[in-house]
């Protein structure tokens, strides 16, 4: 093992091939993943309306500006473990915390490692995926949290005055809790908030669904757009910030274009500013395009005025974005 300091404490990497083997295998063996394991997907046109199909089988929770780790209690030659597998590196990390000696008989806890504003360092422990050895990623969203819960309050040893690292479980909401997480609980927590997540409560047994992450537009990359307007129908939808384009076909049909982008809290307040005027799904917007996401920004609601041909908007882009 190598030492290095990790999130201000001495911490050692792992270099050992049959160190690295052995937790990889103890993963893999019980759950069928790998180090690098994602339980989610980021949320985009082509799988948008699969959410919005089953919105109502999903919390949500806030994603932060972390590193993504898992969490791997374990026993090597005896002796408890701590390792923090890096999921994008693939490196492991093992770190002197205190936990429950039971856990170490194989845990697994996916996560975020972040610096809050305190200056502390968090890890945020998202989901359980092994539990005791026992498969945990079929069972029901309340039932994992529920265990990384008490798994904080009863099994982890924290010092606030001393420690400059802690665990901590972010609360899971229902959807009609957003407008109020975003306008006002995500400013007072002590960490910055890069988005949410949505996570889906039922049971799977065949390990196929995945959760969705949805990053916020402001926190997405901004480059310079190129000054092109063009004029859509544009319809709101069941989930946050998140408007349907529509534009013409050469038989004058209305057809789907895309998903609009909303990249500031400005564009996301005249968006639903309009849309509170009435009980009007549909609005015609004066659109420019973001040369950075390939995607249109609504800028200025107007009035009876033709929306645009597809063939034309598309020759500008020069790529389908349906």
């Amino acid at each position: 093992m190598k030492s290095i300091k990790f999130a201000q404490k001495r911490a050692y990497l792992i270099t050992s091939n049959k160190t690295k083997e052995i937790i990889r295998s103890r993963i893999n063996n019980i759950l069928g993943i790998d180090l690098n394991y994602k339980s989610y997907k980021l949320l985009n046109d082509s799988n948008l309306n699969d959410l919005q199909d089953t919105i109502n089988n999903f919390f949500f929770s806030p994603v932060t500006f972390g590193q993504k780790f898992m969490l791997f209690l374990t026993k090597i030659n005896g002796k408890n473990m701590n390792a923090f597998i890096n999921k994008k590196k693939k490196d492991i990390i093992v770190l002197n915390i205190k936990l429950g000696d039971d856990l170490y008989k194989n845990t697994l806890i996916d996560g975020e490692l972040f610096k809050n504003q305190n200056g502390g360092w968090v890890f945020q422990a998202t989901d359980v995926f092994l539990y005791k050895n026992k498969n945990f990623l079929c069972k029901e969203l309340t039932q994992r949290y529920n265990i990384l819960n008490y798994i904080v309050k009863h099994d982890y040893k924290y010092n606030e005055k001393k420690d400059s690292f802690c665990l901590h479980v972010p609360v899971i909401m229902k959807l009609k809790y957003f407008k109020d997480f975003y306008d006002n609980i995500r400013n007072n927590l002590n960490y910055k908030v890069s988005g949410i997540v949505f996570k889906y409560i039922k049971d799977t047994k065949t390990n196929k669904k995945k959760d969705y992450v949805y990053i916020f537009p402001e926190n997405r990359k901004n480059n310079k757009n190129r000054k092109e307007k063009y004029i859509f129908l544009v319809k709101e939808t069941q989930l946050p910030d998140v408007y349907e384009l529509y534009c013409l076909n050469k038989n004058k049909n209305v057809i789907k274009f895309g998903i609009a982008s909303v990249p500031s809290i400005e564009i996301s307040q005249i968006l639903g500013n309009a849309f509170k005027t009435n009980k009007n799904k549909e609005k015609i917007f004066e659109c420019e395009f973001a040369n950075n996401f390939k995607k249109f920004i609504p800028k200025k609601q107007i009035y009876n005025q033709k929306i645009s041909f597809y063939n034309d908007v598309n020759k500008f882009i020069r790529h389908d974005l349906l």
